[in-house]
């Protein structure tokens, strides 16, 4: 085997690998992902994520989806200049939690809090300055 098929087959090899891995985090979440792989930064170093804006939503999708395990009925992101704005609705009805309440904005920013937090840590820090916004919807 000559030099340039060993490339090949590395590229090869390597590729397939960041494929399985993205598919993992789309469907399962980071956290299941990193269980895997063996870490968390090693996801990250797998998918060679950089902290752009399309890697911020892609990670922030990621985790509202599978990792985030409060009431989230829906949420969308717009990008701004040097981050993202993420919406975030939940259930306006729920009896159970204060957070929920659309009178209560305390407790809402407080969840908002939370969520950021979250964020931050299962995006290996990459997703920076996102502003969350907590509203009630109709789920």
């Amino acid at each position: 085997m000559n030099i340039k098929e060993n490339i090949r087959k590395v590229l090869r090899e390597e590729s397939s690998l960041k494929k399985s891995v993205r598919n993992l985090v789309e469907t399962k979440g980071f956290i299941m992902a990193s269980q895997i792989v063996g870490s968390l930064e090693r996801v990250y170093e797998i998918l060679n994520l950089k902290g752009t804006q399309d890697d911020m939503i892609f990670i922030v999708t990621a985790i509202l989806d599978h990792d985030i395990k409060e009431k989230i009925c829906k949420f969308f992101m717009v990008k701004t200049y040097h981050s993202i704005k993420i919406y975030i609705g939940v259930p306006s009805e729920d009896p159970d939690s204060d957070y929920f309440d659309p009178i209560n904005k305390n407790a809402r920013r407080r969840f908002g809090d939370k969520i950021s937090i979250a964020i931050y840590e299962l995006g290996n820090k990459l997703v920076r300055g996102h502003d969350i916004n907590i509203q009630p919807a109709k789920c």
